[in-house]
């Protein structure tokens, strides 16, 4: 048994330096930028996000790209709070922004985002969430992705803003190791996840891969399957809009429940996961966690297989260390720490509890 948990934190270390290469490899990417800057579409669906809507849209206000060449789509899913007058109370006659009203037999984010797809009038779609604030060069970075007439779909970073607790900050720290196999992936050449807070693709590419027809009743995945189907349908199509300007910002969950619940619904996805390369990923990963404990309490205090473990931690703080400083965010060793005492059981908890437990979201039960 110990030579088996060596043999997979062994396997494991190798990839974590395979994803540090990677990271650094499409860090380093620099993209072409010529001709002018593409109109951009953004679609925002949004449910109850009354205490969110004036920071969202005043962050889109300040964005550094030409005003007749992007639009805001707001698709309210059946709001029950005041979000729709908030929303219209912020914008004003400021004329990018576009407020819809999701139909009553539609419903969810799939439904709402196909539904501002559809109204968009450019060619370059851009996704996020309602309770995300947006930075400056966001659409100047989205837009430089695409000048590369062969990316269909182009990845972003997501943060996490400033934390209030220890919990926020070991959210931040699993974010950011997230983000950083995000784009170590697409430094690979093969993407294997994506957020929809920070998104963009074509519109007509959309259309071309079926959009969400297989999959609309998926509580979550909208980002992920979407990507995967453009990746099976178009080789080497997949960019990442990377700069630090370009970095979205998101909000920690607060209380204990909420962050279960939605990790619970953003794992609900794995389960209609067909990528085998992810799935492999994935089993190593969990693997990892449970042989890194295994050695832990088989392995006499000074045997030299301890040095294993050892370099799992140094190479996983090197990793998020990076992706730490990329994204502006200060490197906690204490929460990276006690991370590593609490990830293996909060990954087994989420992962059993995708299968049985349906998530509620917005005060709706998916």
């Amino acid at each position: 048994m110990t030579f088996a948990f060596f043999l997979i934190l062994s396997s494991y270390c190798a990839l974590v330096v395979a994803i540090i290469w990677g990271w650094l490899r499409v860090m380093k990417k620099n993209i072409g930028k010529s001709g002018p800057p593409p109109h951009i579409s953004i679609i925002i669906p949004f449910r109850n996000e009354v205490g969110n809507m004036e920071n969202l849209i005043k962050s889109l206000m300040s964005i550094t790209y030409p005003r007749d060449h992007w639009e805001a789509i707001l698709v309210n899913d059946h709001s029950t709070d005041q979000s729709v007058e908030m929303a219209q109370s912020v914008i004003g006659g400021y004329e990018n922004f576009f407020i819809h009203n999701l139909d009553p037999n539609q419903q969810g984010k799939k439904q709402a985002l196909r539904a501002g797809i559809q109204l968009a009038r450019f060619k370059i779609i851009a996704t996020t969430d309602a309770d995300c604030t947006i930075p400056f060069g966001w659409l100047k970075s989205i837009g430089d992705s695409f000048q590369n007439e062969n990316t269909r779909l182009s990845i972003g970073l997501v943060k996490l803003g400033k934390t209030k607790s220890l919990f926020g900050r070991i959210q931040a720290i699993e974010l950011t190791s997230l983000m950083a196999s995000t784009a170590a992936a697409v430094g690979w050449g093969h993407p294997i996840m994506c957020n929809g807070a920070n998104l963009a693709f074509r519109k007509e590419t959309f259309f071309e891969v079926g959009e969400y027809h297989d999959n609309i009743n998926v509580a979550s995945g909208d980002d992920e399957f979407l990507m995967r189907k453009i990746t099976n349908r178009f080789h080497d199509s997949v960019a990442i809009h990377s700069s630090q300007d370009a970095v979205v910002v998101t909000q920690e969950q607060e209380t204990l429940g909420g962050f279960i619940n939605q990790r619970i619904r953003w794992a609900g996805k794995w389960k209609h996961n067909s990528d085998r390369f992810t799935q492999v990923l994935a089993l190593i990963v969990l693997a990892s966690h449970i042989s890194f404990f295994g050695l832990l309490l088989l392995l006499p205090v000074g045997s030299p297989m301890l040095l294993l473990a050892i370099a799992k931690i140094f190479l996983e703080g090197m990793l998020i260390h990076k992706a730490s400083a990329h994204l502006r965010h200060r490197f906690d060793w204490f929460g990276f720490l006690l991370l590593q005492v609490i990830y293996p059981f909060y990954v087994l908890l989420i992962g059993l509890s995708s299968f049985f437990v349906a998530p509620r979201w917005k005060n709706r039960k998916l």
